[in-house]
């Protein structure tokens, strides 16, 4: 298994970074929660990439939740090729 690194970008539009916010981004590999990472403010501006070093192998299938601190969330999924 070799560590990689998995790019999230995330595009949410706030008005105040410190107000609303992306407040985690919850990793799953192959059903099982790898990474919870907590924020209590976001970077400036519309789209921002968090960068997160993992291990993976070919097959392995990737769930990414992102989750605001107010309402809603959104997940992708993928799998290594």
């Amino acid at each position: 298994m070799k560590t990689q690194t998995l790019s999230v970008s995330i595009d949410h539009y706030t008005l105040s970074a410190g107000m609303h916010y992306i407040e985690s981004v919850e990793i799953k590999k192959n059903g099982v929660i790898i990474s919870k990472n907590e924020y209590k403010i976001q970077p400036t501006g519309s789209i921002f990439t968090y960068n997160y070093l993992i291990k993976a192998v070919k097959g392995d299938v990737f769930e990414v939740t992102a989750t605001g601190n107010l309402w809603g969330h959104t997940t992708s999924t993928f799998t290594v090729p």
